[in-house]
């Protein structure tokens, strides 16, 4: 078949739902649409399912929960959506955040009946709730599992939720293009690479477009995210905008897809993946979120240039725009080995389990002076030295004159010297497909695209100016895919003149 709109011959397989994507909203929306009723195939471009949901800590941003409850915590629904329009800068559609902020409470009960036990987690304040009070009232939001259960075991808990189901799933299956009626845009199927093999899937009922972002794809990057290129990113291969080139091929509308992507210092993770590089930058990064405990930030010339405890995504554009995307992160023995409570979590740069692999690759350094730290910055010594001179005296007096710091205020002065490269390491970038309530497509002249869904980081409208807090991503992504799932259910099967 040369023409890829029109169906072709014959169909190699055939369903109800197809998901396209095998990660936080097509395991939502697969899981959704296969309990209303609807038999569901789902395809996955990698080897095995996850994608960045697999490596990300599990955190749901939610209000008027059994947890909060649970631990007495007052909220509404109503504030979180006023908080979410707030950080949004007038760049998001209110329906969207509303249906989020609503459908939130629901969300946390639909996965602790997956097995996943929010509620013998914690609740914690993950966003910037605080820079925000002046238009809604601050609540801790963040959901966590406890901290026995990491993400992969989380992970897993959703994946034996879709085999217990018995939904097909088909790895190594890339979906190439939408098969749809050129004139009506209605939607009836895909044309894949299964194995190198290409297949053409029929979905009886409508196609779930869940293949998250395009941090993977350098010219999606250039076109879209261009300051960002330097970046780093904690997001896995996989990311290359196979969704939005599909939707797009069909006319649809983009919204929201230059915002800044959601970012928290990064430091070069050779240690912890030595077997992955990015196709731009320096390398494969982790989260070091330096600045929740002492230390500082110096860019190139050695100079502080930022407040380093405020929420990450409001100080990680402030790296952004140092010469050359990066700044180094500085801290002395004493710091590196102070009691830091929220060491719980993996991957901050002082007291990291992995400090010893990262000596060793590379990813962090040790040395005895400030002349040597100079050298690793580029920077002249006489201006880290006063830079760190200053920070000392602002520390000895209680005070941080320079940025207001009023947490982990400690010296630098006992060696060795620890310092790493940072850069901002980037989450999913947000795709921009234009989505209505029901998740599905909406094209350039404001018409919904028949039978396409498009929930998840996809999908634009519902991140804006700032990412409102740890969890949101995850908030959105499985809200939107299960209502996509449910919709794409109740729909009656197309029928192909």
């Amino acid at each position: 078949m040369k023409n890829d709109w029109w169906v072709p011959s014959k169909w190699d397989y055939e369903t109800d739902v197809l998901v396209c994507g095998y990660g936080c909203g097509g395991s939502a929306a697969a899981i959704d649409a296969h309990d209303a009723g609807a038999e569901v195939l789902i395809l996955e471009k990698m080897p095995k399912p996850g994608g960045s949901v697999a490596e990300s800590g599990f955190v749901i941003m939610a209000s008027e929960t059994s947890a909060q409850k649970k631990f007495g915590i007052e909220d509404s629904a109503d504030e979180f959506y006023k908080y979410l329009v707030a950080s949004g800068g007038g760049f998001v559609d209110p329906k969207l955040m509303r249906i989020i902020a609503d459908e939130s409470a629901s969300l946390i009960d639909w996965l602790i009946g997956l097995g996943l036990p929010y509620d013998n987690g914690d609740v914690y304040q993950s966003g910037a709730e605080i820079e925000y009070e002046a238009a809604a009232k601050p609540a801790p939001r963040g959901h966590r599992l406890p901290f026995t259960i990491p993400n992969y075991v989380a992970w897993d808990s959703i994946v034996k939720q879709v085999e217990k189901r018995g939904i097909q799933t088909m790895c190594n299956t890339r979906a190439m293009n939408l098969v749809a009626d050129p004139k009506t845009k209605e939607v009836f199927g895909v044309k894949a690479l299964k194995d190198g093999k290409e297949v053409y899937i029929r979905a009886n009922k409508g196609v779930i477009l869940a293949t998250g972002g395009f941090n993977w794809n350098m010219d999606l990057m250039k076109a879209y995210l261009p300051e960002y290129v330097d970046c780093w990113t904690i997001v896995p291969p996989g990311a290359e905008g196979d969704g939005l080139i599909m939707a797009q091929r069909l006319g649809c509308a983009i919204t929201t897809i230059s915002m800044r992507p959601d970012m928290n210092p990064g430091l070069r993770g050779k240690a912890i993946y030595p077997d992955r590089d990015l196709p731009f930058a320096a390398g494969w990064a982790r989260f070091a979120a330096a600045p929740r405990g002492p230390g500082i930030f110096v860019n190139t010339d050695g100079k502080r240039f930022v407040k380093e405890m405020q929420f990450y995504d409001l100080f990680c554009p402030a790296i952004v725009r140092q010469k050359g995307c990066k700044c180094f992160a500085i801290f002395d023995e004493d710091a590196r080995t102070v009691d830091n409570t929220i060491d719980q979590f993996i991957g901050y740069v002082f007291q990291s389990k992995h400090f010893e692999k990262e000596i060793a690759a590379g990813d962090m350094k040790q040395v005895d002076t400030i002349e040597q730290l100079a050298k690793i910055v580029g920077c002249d010594a006489a201006a880290l030295k006063a830079t760190i001179d200053k920070w000392n005296t602002d520390v000895a007096n209680g005070v941080d004159t320079e940025f207001g710091n009023d947490q982990w205020l400690m010296p630098i002065k006992k060696p060795p010297f620890s310092i790493a490269e940072l850069r901002p390491a980037t989450t999913d970038a947000v795709g921009g497909v234009k989505i209505n309530e029901n998740a599905e497509v909406i094209d350039l002249e404001g018409q919904i695209i028949p039978r396409l869904y498009a929930p998840g980081t996809l999908s634009g409208g519902w991140k804006g100016q700032i990412y409102p807090g740890s969890g949101w991503f995850m908030s959105g992504g499985f809200t939107f895919g299960r209502i996509a799932g449910k919709k794409a259910a109740a729909s009656k099967p197309s029928k192909i003149e």
